[in-house]
């Protein structure tokens, strides 16, 4: 084998390594009533333990990252058109409970699809899973014209949320 060919083979085989440490490693825990607990890392390495559900074309999740003091609250229309680094009004109310209030963010998933994301403060994630996992509903209200409310059927949440909270509280 010429130096050039292992160079290159070494070359090869690193970035093969590479890619195989950036790809994403989650895995789903648990799951009731479309509603799924995921844990694992992100593409850059970063523990993450979340809940999510895809709706018909929309998307909400909510991530917590290791090493934050918030939790990351993530929705996805395929029909919005949000501009990325835009700051966005929100309120989100889990039955008649309290009104939580954030300003959103738009940004692009990986695929391309348009998304907002918000955080909640680790210190309110008690409050938030409880309202979260005890509700039947969650209706979301994005201050922008033309954007309807999103109504979020919660049936399967309390099945999943255990997951979520075991895989949280082992997070560093």
């Amino acid at each position: 084998m010429t130096a050039k060919l292992r160079i290159g083979a070494a070359v090869l085989s690193a970035t093969c390594v590479a890619a195989a440490l950036a790809h994403a490693e989650v895995k789903v825990t648990a799951a009731a009533g479309g509603w799924e607990a995921f844990g694992g890392t992100t593409s850059n390495g970063t523990p993450v333990c979340g809940i999510s559900k895809d709706l018909k074309e929309k998307y909400f999740s909510v991530k917590l990252f290791s090493g934050r003091d918030t939790v990351t609250v993530q929705l996805s229309d395929k029909d919005w058109n949000l501009e990325k680094g835009i700051k966005y009004d929100i309120t989100m109310r889990f039955d008649q409970n309290k009104v939580w209030r954030a300003t959103g963010v738009g940004f692009l998933f990986n695929d391309g699809d348009p998304g907002m994301e918000y955080t909640i403060r680790r210190q309110e994630l008690g409050e938030f899973t409880r309202e979260f996992g005890n509700s039947s509903g969650l209706v979301l209200h994005l201050a922008k014209p033309g954007l309807q409310d999103w109504t979020i059927d919660l049936t399967g949440v309390k099945d999943v949320k255990t997951a979520f909270e075991t895989c949280s509280n082992d997070l560093k």
